[in-house]
């Protein structure tokens, strides 16, 4: 049996009715590539009437009260490890990293704070690497390192502190 995809209108509600139906039929065929297949869709739409119907000021305040629940958690729970493979690895880490850019003012904000080793994330997030050989190693040199980076890419700012 071959189902065809709904054809999508212009109307939130007949969008939503439609895919409503899709999925239906699609769970009605009992196959487990279909089950899969409507998990994924049914995420898909989830995530798009999210982003039509939250206000992103919302989503902001999301990513940060998450941020903070995450770095919280990570701090507490990895305070006593000395091996930077399981800092990194922590959960709570990952799913930092998970955050995507929304996160990298609050991780840079936590590195004018105290300087972290949030640098890998930072890292994994921006594709990049602003701390040039002479200071890998100097934790402090490295957090003023991503920080002008963070301003000069308006992910920051906080003015540089006087020198």
């Amino acid at each position: 049996m071959t189902l065809q995809a709904p054809a999508l209108s212009s109307s939130p509600q007949g969008g939503t009715g439609a895919l409503t139906s899709f999925i239906r039929r699609v769970r009605g065929t009992g196959s487990p590539a279909g089950k899969a297949e409507v998990q994924v869709i049914e995420e898909a739409l989830k995530e798009a009437l999210r982003h039509f119907y939250v206000p992103v000021t919302t989503q902001q305040e999301d990513v940060t009260f998450r941020f903070r629940q995450l770095f919280a958690r990570w701090r507490k729970e990895t305070e006593v490890l000395s091996s930077l493979s399981q800092i990194v690895l922590h959960s709570s880490y990952q799913q930092i990293i998970g955050l995507g850019a929304p996160a990298i003012p609050l991780i840079l904000a936590e590195l004018q704070k105290e300087p972290v080793m949030l640098f890998p994330a930072l890292m994994a997030i921006s594709g990049t690497n602003p701390v040039p050989r002479e200071h890998r190693g100097n934790v402090a040199a490295m957090a003023r390192d991503w920080l002008q980076w963070g301003r000069e890419n308006e992910y920051y700012d906080s003015p540089a502190p006087a020198a």
